[in-house]
C-alpha cells in the first residue's frame, strides 16, 4: 500500500500514471492482524471457501476477504458457496458485513 502525498501530474495538469509508484499484490503482503486458525467447525469451513474463492493457498481467521482480494463479484460467488454448503440463506450484504472468517461465523 502506498500513500501519496501530491498525484503526479504532467505538464498539462492530468495524472501522470508513468509517475505512479507500482501497486503491490494484496494476497503477497502479510496481513496485520494475528495469525489464527480456526477454533470452531464454522471458522474452518469459512476461512476454506473464503481462501476457494480467493484462489489462495492459505487464509487465517481475521483476513479480511476484501483486502486479500475480494471483489463484489466474488462476494457473490463466495455468498453462493456458503449457502450451498451450509443450507444457508445469507445474501451478500452479508459478506460486507462481516468480512472475515470469524466474524462471520460469529453472525452465523
Amino acid at each position: 500500500l502506498h500513500h501519496l502525498t501530491t498525484w503526479p501530474l504532467t505538464p498539462n495538469g492530468k495524472l501522470d500514471h508513468t509517475q505512479l509508484p507500482t501497486p503491490t499484490n494484496p494476497t503477497t503482503t502479510t496481513t496485520s492482524a494475528p495469525s489464527t486458525t480456526p477454533h470452531t467447525p464454522h471458522e474452518h469451513l469459512l476461512t476454506t471457501l473464503f481462501a476457494t474463492t480467493l484462489n489462495l493457498p492459505t487464509l487465517n481467521t481475521h483476513d479480511n476477504f476484501f483486502t486479500q482480494g475480494g471483489n463484489s463479484l466474488l462476494a457473490i460467488r463466495l455468498t453462493n458457496h456458503i449457502n450451498t454448503t451450509l443450507n444457508l440463506n445469507l445474501n451478500t450484504q452479508d459478506i460486507f458485513a462481516h468480512p472475515t472468517p470469524t466474524t462471520l461465523a460469529h453472525h452465523l
